[in-house]
C-alpha cells in the first residue's frame, strides 16, 4: 500500500498525523491485523457486557429503593433492601467510573478495569462471569501507554529492511491504513536504522486512545 506524499516524517514519529513507514518513494501503511483485531474485539465485547450489566444494576437499584419506601415491607426487614441498594449503588458507580476512564484516560482505565474485575468476582453469577472474562481477555496487549508493547514479527522485520532510516508505526487495528489515521489511533513506533534494522525500544504514543 504505497502512497505519494510529503517527505519523510520528522524525527519525532508521534507528530505524524498518519501512521506510515518513512520511505524516499512515499509512505507505506501497516495494519496490525493479527495483533490488534483480536485485542480490540475483546475490549469492545467487555465494554458492551459492562454497559449491559450496569443497566441491570441500575434497574435493580431502582427496585430496591422503591421497596425501601414501600409500606408493604416490614420495618424489621427493610435493612435487607437498604444494604442491597448500597451494594448495588457502589457496583454501579464503579462500573460507570470504569467505563468513563476507559474512554477518556486509557492508562487509568486499565487500572480501574482490573480492580473492578477482581471486585466483581463475588457478584455471582453475572458479575463473576464478566469479571473472569475481563481478567482473562481484556487489556492484555497493546502499544499505547500503560500496555505491553506490540511484538516484533518476522513480517515487520521484513518491512523494516526495505525502509532504512525510517520509522515503523503500530496502527490501531480498527483504523483503515489506506485512509487518514488520527494521532490517537497510533499505538507507537520503532526507529529503523540505516541498515534497515529496528533499533531501540518501542516508543509508545501517550496520546493513543483505543476504542473500548
Amino acid at each position: 500500500m504505497r502512497e505519494s506524499g510529503p517527505e519523510c516524517a520528522p524525527e519525532d514519529p508521534l507528530i505524524s498525523l498518519r501512521a506510515y513507514l518513512c520511505h524516499p518513494e512515499g509512505r507505506v501503511g501497516i495494519r496490525w491485523k493479527r495483533y490488534d483485531v483480536r485485542v480490540e474485539r475483546h475490549n469492545r465485547t467487555y465494554t458492551t457486557l459492562l454497559i449491559v450489566l450496569a443497566f441491570f444494576y441500575a434497574m435493580s437499584l431502582i427496585t430496591m429503593i422503591s421497596m425501601i419506601g414501600s409500606p408493604a415491607v416490614k420495618p424489621e426487614s427493610r435493612w435487607v433492601f437498604v444494604m442491597t441498594a448500597w451494594i448495588e449503588g457502589v457496583y454501579l458507580a464503579a462500573m460507570v467510573v470504569t467505563l468513563v476512564l476507559r474512554g477518556t484516560a486509557p492508562a487509568a482505565g486499565r487500572i480501574a478495569t482490573k480492580a473492578l474485575n477482581i471486585v466483581m468476582l463475588v457478584a455471582f453469577p453475572f458479575g463473576t462471569a464478566v469479571g473472569i472474562y475481563g481478567l482473562l481477555k481484556v487489556d492484555k496487549e497493546g502499544g499505547g501507554a500503560g500496555t505491553a508493547n506490540p511484538t516484533i514479527t518476522p513480517a515487520l522485520i521484513g518491512e523494516a529492511k526495505g525502509r532504512p532510516n525510517g520509522w515503523v508505526y503500530a496502527i490501531d487495528g480498527t483504523s483503515d491504513p489506506n485512509g487518514a489515521v488520527p494521532p490517537e489511533r497510533i499505538r507507537g513506533a520503532w526507529k529503523v536504522n540505516a541498515s534497515g534494522e529496528i533499533e531501540g525500544e518501542f516508543i509508545p504514543n501517550g496520546k493513543y486512545r483505543p476504542l473500548v
